[in-house]
């Protein structure tokens, strides 16, 4: 089976396309090419009468055209985080500890957690940017 996984938005030409999804976009506009995040449904885009549903509190999608909610946790942001970020390729001492899991993310280079192992920093150099004060203390 292919599984594909998309991110952002669903370009609004296909949203307004009455040839997809049985021309279901007159009906559900976007949500007839997939449900956005933080919704579901079966298949994944809205059908025949059934739009797509939000998820319920303290749960979410990860991808567009979900068709099931979730928990995330604060490993599951880190690891995310890691990924985008290009983690393979930070310095040896930058990755210490990342995605082992042995470790609780509160061990893995540069997080801090409070007493109840909470995330409450990240200390991540982002390398070629200067920041002004004025970003610095918004």
């Amino acid at each position: 089976m292919f599984v594909c996984r998309f991110h952002g938005t669903v370009p609004g030409s296909l949203c307004t396309n009455v040839r997809i999804n049985s021309g279901r976009a007159r009906q559900f506009g976007c949500d007839a090419v997939l449900c956005p995040l933080g919704f579901y449904s079966d298949a994944g885009y809205a059908s025949a009468g059934s739009g797509c549903k939000s998820c319920p509190d303290g749960e979410s999608t990860m991808y567009l055209g979900s068709s099931k909610c979730r928990k995330f946790t604060q490993r599951d942001f880190l690891s995310m985080f890691f990924d985008v970020m290009g983690g393979e390729s930070w310095p040896v001492e930058r990755k210490r500890g990342w995605l082992e899991h042995s470790l609780s993310e509160c061990h893995w280079a540069g997080i801090s957690c409070d007493e109840d192992g909470i995330v409450n920093g990240l200390d991540f150099p982002i390398n070629g940017v200067q920041l002004s004060d004025d970003f610095l203390m918004r």
